[in-house]
């Protein structure tokens, strides 16, 4: 498989999202994308996998063009984001419902993954009741069984305990040195340096090989979470939301007990404070946070953060946005 990007760019409304992106991704090897939040990765793999159009430029693979001669890439494996299933359904159910797409894996092997990756294929539990670690790893199953030529994977390594990291290296390099092509991204420099041959740096909106960026002091305004949290920011200048029917309401600080994928981490409350400080980590402080609990920005929404409630025996989230 080869993938050839000729001046790749994607404008959402006046924001210059990918900026003339040109590259080649051959089959045999590992990429590892990596950049600050809101440098364009998720964007970039979207449109790699036909998910979105680009505004100019084209994408070949092997030959053939994207949205042109094909709709989607040929024999692709994929994770964006956060996966999503039928919540009503097992994990082996919901695989077998995809699996019966392309009629390329039979149900032995769908358990054989699961088994890998401890879980119980014979379990009746619904995906309703499943982790985020598990969710996860139904993820990357339905993106690893048939054995595609390609995978493109978006922050795979998010949510997994630490055996779980070593497997999945360990099939990804084994992918590719079957001679498979795969594009991955991660906030986790380890996971980067383990198994990347190749590391390429988004900035801006543009692709750039390590040698090729500008030698400039970073400060903190430049580091992940930095463009959803200002060193100025108190509780004052954020109001509780409530997480319902997919859509988020101004109510009294009610909780969801699971986070989004593309959330960081920025530190954690060690203080009780007054409202008045200011944020992040020990001088932030709500009536529901106790001592401990975890502070997180979103990569999507810039002006939504999450408190984990860390008192508690399940894990729960305070959902707070900034006040306009």
């Amino acid at each position: 498989m080869e993938i050839i990007l000729k001046a790749v760019s994607k404008k959402i409304g006046y924001t210059q999202v990918l900026d003339n992106i040109n590259c080649l991704f051959l089959d045999g090897k590992i990429y590892g994308i990596v950049g600050y939040n809101g440098s364009g990765k998720t964007m970039l793999l979207r449109t790699l996998a036909g998910l979105v159009i680009p505004t100019s430029g084209t994408i070949d693979f092997d030959g053939k063009r994207l949205h042109r001669d094909i709709s989607i890439p040929p024999s692709l494996g994929l994770i964006i984001e956060k996966p999503e299933f039928l919540s009503y359904m097992t994990g082996l159910e919901n695989l077998k419902q995809l699996a019966a797409i392309n009629k390329k894996v039979s149900d032995d092997t769908i358990k054989e993954y699961m088994r890998l990756f401890e879980l119980d294929p014979e379990s009746k539990q619904t995906m309703r009741r499943y982790s985020l670690g598990m969710k996860q790893k139904i993820g990357i199953i339905q993106a690893l069984m048939e054995n595609p030529d390609t995978l493109i994977l978006d922050e795979p390594f998010n949510a997994l305990d630490e055996k779980s990291v070593l497997l999945l290296r360990k099939l990804l390099c084994q992918r590719r040195d079957e001679g498979k092509l795969i594009i991955v991204t991660s906030h986790h420099k380890d996971d980067i340096e383990a198994i990347c041959d190749e590391v390429i740096i988004m900035q801006d909106g543009t692709l750039k090989k390590p040698n090729e960026l500008e030698a400039t002091p970073v400060n903190e305004s430049e580091l992940p979470g930095s463009e959803s949290i200002s060193q100025n920011d108190t509780l004052s200048d954020y109001r509780p939301m409530v997480f319902v029917n997919d859509a988020f309401y101004g109510d009294s600080g009610k909780t969801i007990s699971e986070l989004p994928a593309n959330v960081n981490s920025i530190g954690t409350i060690t203080n009780t404070v007054s409202q008045s400080a200011p944020l992040p980590e020990e001088n932030f402080y709500s009536n529901n946070c106790p001592t401990g609990s975890e502070i997180y920005c979103d990569d999507e929404i810039p002006e939504r953060i999450y408190i984990k409630l860390s008192s508690l025996d399940n894990e729960e989230y305070s959902i707070y946005e900034r006040i306009d």
